[in-house]
């Protein structure tokens, strides 16, 4: 079979080369890098106790939906009771809740949590690693760009808490597919182009639309790619109708959801995009996700937001080669550099975001691209972080560079490649992930036995409290979600209004909650009328109300 042939499948004929090597050598990496984070992957959570803990409830609520409930998971009743909310605005990334199911079954909580944040680097990579060799047909080189790709500093910055953007495979992977359609364009191919575009919507929808505007590029660049003018004839029309077809109906009714939100304004907590733009410089300074960042403290503390976004470090033997590859092939037409450096340097100005800041100062009255996308894509409003765009330019980069590196790492067993990769190494090499560790107090196991109710938990952050519903199981008044809808705020703020002056039996009858839970250290400091304490634990305690029939059944304890 010729390999031109053995493309579609995978190269499965060399499973060893093309998945065991590869997704072996980013393991290995992936534990180098972040050690030692894996000698406590059962004991704690890969991720920060904010938003980490939010994407642990995520992958607990699309099983809960899916599973338990037999429903879709962009409703919930568990949060905001008793009116429940929308979650069509919720960094859910419902892909990794999929993946979490089965493995549920063999590992506990915090483990699945870990094995999916591993398995997206290492997943990452090799979908990068197999666009490289669809385009370089280098093995070394492209297994080169896979770790360029899923080990730079944008991953590791994202993987203290936003596991939706640490679930970037699917950028690589669907470039893969839509190349592969517009060389053979085939039924299987078009087929192959939608699940993978529907997998990145089910990621997040930030690189869904990368992804929509990187397709366009590339289709009309496609005589780039293939040194032939694309002709729709029939034998190209029907399989672009059927990814047209298949993509539709798998996203659009998600996207239209969204949107529907979006043009009504129902949606708020969106980010500020002056304050989550890209810095002219942060590309080529390393932020502050390097493990020697005291060295470049004066740069990424001046920068507005917050480091976990700014941190978008290019590495310089990423940015050298890619420049020697454009110097080499040029970039005129034909060159197999044209769209990926057309492509990297669209993305790299929009991520600047609508005002153009450098070394953290903006400079007013200079039009963005990202301002013109704004009007284009209104959905953009409730987005606001036009930073992350960098994610498809490291990719472009990271491909650049495999261009520029073939005559020199083609055999990686020369002495002359060791230096290269251990300075790749010391650039890339992040400061160590976060670990979170939350045990479960015996009140709240104490309240997962009590019988049905709602519960306002007042102990604890925000993301705490999600994560303590995951152990529960019960409807809680509150919830942090990403996108509030304007009525579920309205009635938070009231609420709020309600716990802060202590008035809990009102609170307990307008929601028509049965439990309360606060810390245990406010219990002779509150005036707790019409309460009684149910469970009185060491951290915090349960409390119901005086006249509850359950009081009549237990004792307190």
């Amino acid at each position: 079979m010729r390999l031109a042939d053995r493309e579609l499948l995978g190269w499965t004929g060399d499973l060893h080369r093309f998945l065991l090597i590869p997704g072996l050598t980013y393991l290995l990496l992936f534990a180098a890098f972040t050690w030692p984070a894996m000698a406590s992957f059962g004991s704690h959570f890969f991720c920060d106790d904010g938003d980490g803990l939010q994407n642990v409830w995520n992958i607990w609520w699309v099983k809960q939906a899916l599973v338990e409930s037999g429903t879709h998971p962009w409703h919930s009743e568990l949060l905001h009771h008793p009116g429940g909310t929308s979650l069509i605005g919720q960094t859910m990334n419902p892909i990794n809740g999929l993946l979490g199911i089965p493995l549920s079954l063999l590992l506990g909580q915090i483990q699945v949590f870990n094995a999916l944040v591993i398995f997206a680097f290492v997943s990452s990579g090799l979908a990068a690693f197999w666009l490289a060799w669809f385009l370089l047909r280098d093995y070394w080189v492209s297994i080169f760009v896979g770790a360029a790709f899923t080990f730079s500093s944008y991953h590791f910055a994202h993987a203290e808490g936003h596991l939706q953007l640490v679930t970037m495979q699917g950028l690589p992977l669907f470039l893969l597919a839509w190349l592969q359609l517009l060389r053979r364009p085939s039924a299987i191919r078009a087929t192959l182009a939608a699940a993978a575009f529907w997998l990145v919507l089910l990621s997040d929808y930030y690189y869904s639309m990368y992804c929509g505007i990187a397709a366009l590029m590339l289709l009309l660049g496609s005589e780039h790619l293939q040194r032939r003018p694309l002709r729709f004839s029939a034998e190209l029309g029907r399989p672009f109708l059927l990814f047209c077809t298949l993509a539709s109906l798998l996203a659009l009714p998600l996207l239209l959801a969204l949107a529907r939100a979006g043009l009504n304004d129902d949606l708020i907590g969106s980010h500020d995009p002056r304050e989550a733009s890209m810095d002219l410089l942060a590309p080529f300074i390393p932020g502050g996700h390097w493990w020697l960042n005291d060295w470049t403290q004066g740069f990424w503390s001046q920068l507005p937001g917050n480091i976990h976004e700014s941190d978008v470090y290019l590495r310089w033997t990423l940015l050298l080669p890619a420049a020697f590859a454009l110097w080499k092939f040029g970039a005129k037409r034909g060159s197999p550099c044209r769209p990926w450096a057309i492509m990297g340097m669209v993305f790299l100005a929009i991520s600047l975001g609508p005002r153009l800041q450098i070394w953290g100062q903006q400079l007013p009255y200079l039009p963005t691209p990202y301002g013109i996308l704004e009007i284009i894509l209104p959905p953009l409003e409730h987005g606001g972080t036009p930073v992350r765009f960098a994610v498809m330019a490291l990719l472009c980069i990271s491909i650049l560079a495999g261009m520029g590196l073939r005559p020199f790492l083609g055999k990686i067993f020369a002495g002359r490649a060791w230096p290269f990769l251990l300075i790749f190494a010391i650039e890339t090499w992040p400061r160590p992930i976060p670990l979170t560790r939350i045990e479960v107090p015996e009140s709240v196991e104490g309240l997962a036995d009590l019988p049905e109710g709602a519960v306002i938990d007042l102990s604890g952050s925000m993301c705490e409290r999600l994560l303590r519903q995951t152990w529960h199981e019960r409807p809680v008044i509150d919830g942090y979600i990403s996108r509030y809808p304007h009525a579920v705020l309205r009635e938070l703020v009231e609420r709020k209004e309600l716990y802060r002056s202590g008035r809990y039996r009102e609170l307990m009858d307008r929601t028509e909650a049965r439990y309360l839970v606060l810390p245990s250290e406010l219990l002779p400091k509150r005036e707790l009328t019409g309460l009684r304490v149910l469970i009185e634990g060491e951290q915090m305690s349960i409390l119901c109300r005086t006249d509850d029939p359950l009081l009549a059944q237990a004792h307190p304890r």
